[in-house]
């Protein structure tokens, strides 16, 4: 958890809080942050938060991407984490400080 702090450059202190939480939106943030791949950022979740696999928040082909419906059922690709993530880290960092 140190070096993805240090690479975060965010205090250890947010990386524990956040994983001990067991926040699947923060610890993917984190990675995020720390130029982290997305398919390393499960490996995050999984084993350093103990997020169960039915809560962790997966790659798509390797990429931070998900896919979504619309309201009218059909699935699109969108870019989960340009402004997402952004929210997820000023969120966790507000309640964790």
């Amino acid at each position: 958890m140190a070096m993805i702090a240090v690479m975060s450059d965010l205090s250890l202190r947010i990386v524990e809080r956040t994983c001990a939480a067991k926040n699947a939106k923060g610890c993917l943030a984190i990675s995020w942050r720390a130029s982290l791949s997305a398919n390393t950022a499960e490996i995050v979740q999984e084993q350093l938060a103990g997020i169960s696999a039915g809560k962790v928040l997966y790659a798509n082909n390797g990429e931070y991407r998900s896919r979504k419906k619309t309201s009218c059922g059909k699935s699109i690709l969108f870019d989960a984490f340009k402004v997402p993530v952004n929210r997820a880290l000023s969120e966790c960092l507000r309640h964790l400080r």
